[in-house]
């Protein structure tokens, strides 16, 4: 019905038609024709891709027609003809002339089959023709994958050798990196045919740094020292491992860094391949750039001027970092440190992180002013006094890891963060206040004495309730409930009803089976002493859901998992062996059991070699062929 109209009936008592600009002038007239929702949707789509509504019979200019494509301006063009005849008549004509441009069904390089045409983790279009693709890779069992297409702004001759060179120089670097499991999306191959450039990566899901850039304004809330320490040493690392490969990125900034559901913080894209979208030819035959490599303002001066250092990331690294620590836009940050006033005085820093993110956004490349390595930072950032918690992850709690950030899949498929739906703020403050439960779970854990951890336990059991009424699929809270009620004394029927929930959500997420098997295995030792082979049962089935938490706890294949729940479960696992030691009646067997929940202890210190109670109990069984 729309606020405009509500205003008008209010108004005047009589209801107007349609929504201005969106609505065609036959509407006003009190006229309706099919081809009236044509209009409105032309409107709606060239606004989308422009970012204005343009007014009947109006032409979309040349530079946003580069951006759309000539075919699909045509026809957004004749959808909003003023004079009703001379649109489309019906939705089936639209479709019809858009069907030609449609890429989803096309088979790339006789393997990859185009399922969606997506903006994948906010990647820009510059000016460019520059598209993103979600295909099945059909030589490895229907795997999905993402392809990122890049076509030159003129196909002749000498601008695709250029872009073939940039290509295969490029693309060679970025496998290398691979090679060294450094956190940037994986390229799984690389190909050009038919004067277009694909590259291939391996789908990562997370959140845009921008959206929590987005969020901070809303709510006045900034990025603490903790965090951002954290932040830096993550990125430099990867920096460290591209320099060293000659590959230099050229474009950091928010909306190209993801945070996965692990904390993981991921680079993405390539700066200079994606060039390719920008070059087109000069009147003398020669090359030209539409734009220069990166944006403009996060870059440091000397990439404006078409100069590149590895100390250029370093730059635009630090002006993000300053970014999340003042709330600051990055113009601001930059006329600010011209004039001395980069930090408000309510942002608490410490003076040695100030000097270092000074120091790397220097507007002089050369030693002495700016960092010439990612190596350097880090180094100083080393020596700064040790940060307390880690931002990406908490304490893991016995059995079942709580992480903070998991399921802050906020992956929203806009060109921007401008028309940010209600739908993603619900899922940010559902966000919230998983964190908070979380907190308060810690909280009892910490806790000294019984009747305050019983309260407190039970404040976390509702907080985590409140969650499950808004968002009853948000597993994570599900297998969280699961442990507190363990801890409160909950039936076993109830704990697993929530576990199996969790499981029904997402039937590969580790935590729950690790939080079943748990279930099972408190079971098993209740009836130790009354039914052995029930006892037994239990156990067998607490093994069944500890093996398959390992299994599924890999992040490279499913990468809602964390990775953390696996040394839990493989010192679960060594328990129930224990168990079974202790049961079993043979030496032959007690020395088999013994042996593997040895192992068992000694995958999960492997796994987390911090493990205080594997090496615990690795040490209290020592050599079983003394049993």
């Amino acid at each position: 019905f729309g606020t405009t109209k509500y205003g008008q009936l209010t108004k005047t008592g009589y209801e107007t038609y349609g929504t201005p600009p969106y609505a065609p002038l036959e509407l006003w007239a009190g006229n309706v024709y099919p081809s009236s929702d044509i209009y409105s949707l032309g409107v709606t789509a060239i606004q989308a891709l422009t970012g204005q509504a343009p007014r009947g019979d109006s032409t979309i200019d040349e530079s946003d027609r580069r951006l759309i494509g000539d075919e699909l301006a045509d026809i957004l063009e004749k959808m909003i003809r003023s004079e009703a005849e001379k649109r489309y008549q019906s939705v089936e004509e639209v479709i019809d002339a858009l069907e030609p441009l449609n890429a989803v069904g096309n088979i790339l390089r006789n393997r990859y089959r185009i399922i969606q045409v997506v903006n994948y983790l906010n990647q820009e279009n510059f000016d460019a023709i520059n598209h993103t693709y979600i295909a099945i890779d059909t030589e490895t069992f229907s795997k999905e994958v993402i392809i990122r297409e890049f076509s030159p702004q003129s196909q002749e001759i000498q601008v695709l050798q250029e872009a073939e060179e940039i290509f295969d120089a490029e693309c060679p670097k970025l496998e290398k990196i691979n090679r060294l499991n450094r956190a940037i999306p994986r390229l799984l191959d690389y190909f050009y045919e038919n004067s277009k450039f694909y590259m291939v990566y391996e789908i990562i899901t997370g959140r845009y740094l921008s959206q929590d850039i987005f969020f901070n304004q809303k709510l006045n809330h900034n990025w603490k020292e903790q965090q951002v320490l954290q932040f830096l040493k993550e990125v430099l690392t990867t920096l460290v491992s591209m320099h060293n490969c000659d590959y230099l990125h050229l474009d950091i900034k928010p909306s190209k860094i993801v945070i996965t559901d692990q904390g993981a913080v991921y680079l993405t894209g390539a700066a200079k391949i994606e060039e390719i979208a920008n070059l087109s030819s000069n009147p003398h035959g020669g090359i030209r750039r539409t734009t220069p490599v990166g944006t403009v303002d996060y870059m440091p001066p000397e990439q404006q001027r078409g100069e590149y250092f590895p100390n250029s990331d370093l730059y635009s690294l630090g002006i993000t970092a300053i970014q999340l620590l003042t709330g600051k836009d990055p113009k601001t940050i930059k006329t600010d440190k011209a004039s001395k006033n980069l930090w408000p005085s309510k942002i608490k820093v410490k003076p040695g992180l100030k000097k270092i993110l000074e120091q790397m956004v220097d507007e002089e490349s050369i030693r002495g002013r700016r960092y010439q390595s990612a190596q350097e930072v880090i180094d100083d950032l080393n020596k700064l006094p040790k940060p307390g918690e880690s931002f990406f992850t908490i304490d893991s709690i016995k059995r079942i890891r709580v992480p903070r950030w998991i399921i802050a899949a906020v992956l929203v498929m806009l060109s921007g963060l401008s028309g940010l739906s209600l739908v993603l703020f619900t899922q940010f403050q559902i966000i919230i206040k998983h964190n908070q439960a979380t907190d308060k779970l810690l909280e009892a854990e910490r806790a000294t004495d019984n009747h305050t951890q019983k309260i407190v336990y039970e404040l976390a059991l509702k907080e985590f309730d409140d969650i499950l009424k808004r968002k009853p699929d948000f597993y994570p809270a599900r297998v969280s409930k699961a442990y507190i009620m363990g801890k409160l004394g909950y039936p076993e029927n109830e704990r697993k009803k929530e576990c199996d929930q969790a499981i029904k959500a997402e039937d590969k997420f580790a935590a729950a089976y690790n939080c079943l098997g748990k279930i099972s295995y408190d079971s098993g030792t209740r009836k130790i002493n009354s039914d052995t082979e029930a006892a037994k049962k239990d156990f067998q089935d607490a093994l069944f859901y500890y093996n398959r938490a390992i299994e599924f706890d890999d992040p490279e294949q499913y990468p809602f998992n964390d990775g953390l729940t696996k040394p839990l479960a493989w010192y679960n696992r060594g328990e129930v062996y224990g168990q079974f030691k202790n049961l079993a009646t043979e030496p032959q067997q007690q020395l088999e059991y013994c042996e593997v929940a040895k192992k068992s202890f000694e995958e999960a210190l492997q796994a987390k070699p911090d493990f205080f109670q594997a090496k615990r109990e690795i040490e209290i069984i020592g050599d079983c062929s003394l049993l």
